[in-house]
């Protein structure tokens, strides 16, 4: 089970746990999970898409494009710059309220 949910990102978005999704992108390096692939090959956003969490999905993986792109601009400006970054998920978030 540890190969398949890696870490607590993967875990919640797979029950889709949008609040605590949204708090765990608050952590630091949280951006470095979006893109870490579980032993089959899965990030959190297909994890929650393949559960049937489509906004979820559809949420981290526009997250993960803003904030790399984010990421990207503010590292060329700024040496040693560091992101932490969340926000409210959507509606997803307030369907789970």
């Amino acid at each position: 089970m540890i190969h398949e949910i890696p870490t607590m990102l993967h875990f919640t978005a797979k029950l889709g746990l949008c609040q605590i999704v949204n708090r765990l992108l608050d952590l630091p390096c949280a951006t470095d999970v979006l893109s870490l692939r579980n032993s089959e090959g899965h990030t959190p956003a297909d994890l929650a898409r393949h559960r049937g969490h489509n906004e979820l999905a559809e949420f981290l993986e526009e997250y993960s494009k803003t904030v790399s792109q984010f990421h990207i601009k503010q590292s060329l400006n700024n040496p040693g710059f560091s992101l932490s970054f969340g926000g409210p998920c959507g509606p997803c978030c307030k369907a789970n309220q």
